[in-house]
């Protein structure tokens, strides 16, 4: 992914106290109240399905009630963990972090829903890359993220995703490129708030803004860029030690 077009910094502000997070999330659940209410709505209608299949012994509208039911009871677990998290700044744990073990376990982790995707996303690093100090959890869980807002872009057939993972020894920060083919809106700085985004399959509103959260405990930056060959990047830089770091 060579850099050709000029980014937009998503400003970073310092990374809020416990109280802050908690009144953000409040702000949060308003804002994904109607997102959060439509879900439960599929939910109750495939278990109602279900059920009335059971009683009626009847196979074929019981795969139907589950197929329903399952992908969004799994949607609604996830925004529920989403929102305990965002409610809250855990303190770091810091330990020596491979880059290809936390790609495989971002791929191994993703639900079920996305496995249609995984075909079209495309993890690439470069070799061989040095150990980072990080909390191995909050990057893993960053990345996810990430990948789960871009398999929301585009459609089935033509919206491969592309994450990579360079270091630059000069400044000894580690860069995350994601990439997909897609349109920012007017305002980049929004996608980082909680909200309900049109077409959102897999997303919980929230993938972004933890991102970025967890971004800000490693005193990390990000970048986003519209560039002229369609392809929408997110830039994510993080210190290969960030000065607090007990490593």
């Amino acid at each position: 992914m060579n850099k050709t077009e000029e980014s937009i910094l998503i400003q970073e502000p310092s990374c809020p106290s416990e109280e802050e997070a908690l009144m953000e999330s409040g702000l949060a659940l308003r804002n994904l109240s109607h997102f959060i209410k439509n879900i439960v709505q599929m939910v109750s209608g495939g278990a109602e399905v279900a059920q009335a299949a059971v009683q009626s012994n009847n196979p074929k509208y019981l795969e139907k009630g589950l197929n329903l039911l399952l992908p969004n009871l799994e949607r609604l677990k996830r925004i529920i963990i989403d929102l305990c998290e965002y409610s809250r700044v855990r303190p770091l744990k810091m330990e020596s972090c491979d880059w290809k073990v936390l790609l495989r376990e971002v791929l191994r982790d993703l639900p079920a829903a996305v496995e249609k995707k995984l075909e079209k996303i495309t993890f690439q690093t470069d070799a061989p890359l040095p150990s980072a100090c990080l909390d191995h959890e909050k990057i893993r869980q960053m990345i996810q993220h990430f990948v789960l807002f871009l398999a929301d872009q585009g459609e089935d057939d033509g919206c491969p995703i592309q994450a990579e993972v360079r270091y630059f020894p000069q400044t000894r920060e580690f860069l995350l490129a994601f990439a997909y083919k897609g349109q920012l809106p007017d305002c980049p700085q929004s996608l980082f708030e909680p909200g309900e985004y049109k077409g959102t399959r897999f997303g919980t509103g929230l993938n972004l803004p933890l991102a970025r959260r967890f971004v800000q405990q490693h005193q990390g930056r990000i970048e986003v860029e519209q560039r002229s060959d369609g392809c929408v990047v997110f830039l994510v830089f993080l210190p290969q030690q960030p000065p607090s770091s007990p490593c």
